[in-house]
């Protein structure tokens, strides 16, 4: 928490992810923009989470199916498009382990 109270962008960088999500609310997972919007996102995560190389418990790995109760009921609000937003950024991250301190 000290380091988004340490950066007042913080916010403004949030409201931008929530704005792009937004964008995608009636999106079906085959939208176009669904791809460019999660390149977007992806750009911008270093900036979103206070995680630097090392910050990562060892072997850590999102699982959406894994994320528990209210992770499944976050997910069920999701449109489709939204949904396969965040399954391509851990697509993403899994390709670029590196750069999440893995």
């Amino acid at each position: 928490m000290n380091a988004y109270v340490a950066d007042p962008d913080t916010g403004s960088r949030w409201q931008e992810w929530d704005a792009e999500m937004a964008a995608l609310a009636g999106a079906g997972a085959d939208d176009p923009d669904v791809e460019q919007a999660a390149g977007r996102l992806y750009a911008r995560l270093p900036d979103l989470l206070p995680l630097g190389p090392g910050t990562a418990p060892p072997g850590a790995e999102v699982d959406v199916a894994a994320a528990g109760r209210f992770g499944m009921m976050m997910l069920a609000d999701l449109s489709p498009g939204q949904r396969r937003v965040l399954e391509l950024l851990v697509d993403y991250g899994r390709r670029e382990p590196e750069k999440w301190g893995r």
